[in-house]
């Protein structure tokens, strides 16, 4: 969840750029991000780009599909899958991404 964080989308991809640097070829980044059909995208206060602020004053990142392809355009995509994380007072909806280091 990392990447859910108070983060420009320029820190975003910096972080996955030393990521993939770090890593032998064949490596994986496994990481995970809410979702832009999560259902507090959009209901929240704004706070930048596809940010959002919870009374609490927590910001949360929300990934569309495209932008999760666009920012790991240097990795091998394995998968990116949704899934739910629930709690008894929320419904998280979120993308498992998954990529790997080529071997060049």
């Amino acid at each position: 969840m990392l990447f859910c964080m108070e983060l420009t989308t320029q820190q975003v991809q910096f972080i996955l750029d030393e990521c993939r640097r770090v890593l032998r070829p064949g490596g994986l980044n496994v990481h995970s991000v809410r979702k832009d059909h999560d259902p507090h995208f959009g209901k929240l206060v704004p706070h930048g780009e596809d940010m959002w602020m919870d009374p609490l004053g927590l910001v949360a990142y929300f990934f569309s599909r495209e932008k999760l392809r666009k920012l790991s355009r240097k990795h091998e995509v394995a998968h990116i899958r949704e899934f739910e994380n629930t709690s008894p007072t929320s419904v998280k909806k979120l993308y498992e991404v998954v990529l790997k280091k080529p071997y060049l």
